[in-house]
């Protein structure tokens, strides 16, 4: 069993914002620099599809970091990219191509089944009249879309996977949530105080996802059983 060297970090749709006061990749950045781990953040163009994130992200040199020695922290569609990706990596490349653990916040079955943000009811997001709107949900989000057959592959892989999400998400329900762990295979935690880890809820310290990070970090260091993952 490999010990964690790395830690990832994938940013959602609004774009890397680490150094943000709203933003809590900070945070973990801080916290995994004091204790001497190398955290990566790779930072994707905000409003662009899928393919485009891919090839960032291996143009960036960050693929060689999707590797056992690698722990991989997803928020929101950092969740649904990061499924894809290591799905495509894993059909086109042999070898062991899997990660030292896999933690998602906020991830999410169904991509556009986006709760109205202004009375927090579920449903889908009315783009009728809207062409930008349109356009950007159809060219843009729908690209990061896992199918079902990629939910599979993924959930067959034997690394330890964690889905945090909260009870108070702007953006998604709970069985939506839920839904997408399921999917993955991942252990729950359900916070249910916590919305969507993001500025929009004022979330800049994410202690919850930092223990995580520690317990998967002690127990690559030895050979003992989980703890937390």
């Amino acid at each position: 069993m490999s010990r964690i060297e790395t830690v990832m970090l994938l940013h959602g749709i609004g774009g890397n914002r680490t150094g943000k006061s709203d933003d809590y990749f900070q945070y973990l950045d801080n916290e995994c620099k004091k204790m001497g781990v190398n955290c990566v953040i790779p930072s994707m163009p905000r409003g662009a599809e899928y393919e485009t994130w891919r090839e960032e992200f291996n143009n960036g040199g960050f693929d060689k970091s999707v590797c056992p020695e690698t722990l991989v922290l997803a928020q929101s569609l950092g969740t649904q990219f990061f499924v894809k990706y290591l799905c495509e990596k894993a059909g086109k490349i042999s070898g062991n191509d899997e990660v030292g653990a896999y933690i998602s916040c906020a991830g999410m079955k169904h991509l556009t089944k986006v709760r109205d943000v202004s009375d927090n009811l579920g449903g889908s997001i009315d783009t009728s009249g809207n062409e930008r709107a349109e356009e950007f949900l159809v060219k843009t989000v729908d690209s990061f879309k896992v199918s079902d057959k990629e939910y599979k592959c993924f959930k067959n892989f034997k690394f330890p996977k964690v889905s945090i999400y909260g009870g108070r998400d702007l953006f998604y329900s709970k069985d939506n949530l839920e839904a997408y762990a399921d999917a993955i295979g991942a252990k729950k935690v359900f916070l249910k105080e916590r919305g969507h880890f993001s500025g929009v809820d004022g979330h800049t310290e994410f202690p919850e996802a930092l223990d995580l990070v520690k317990a998967k970090l002690v127990n690559r260091k030895s050979k003992s059983s989980e703890v937390g993952l």
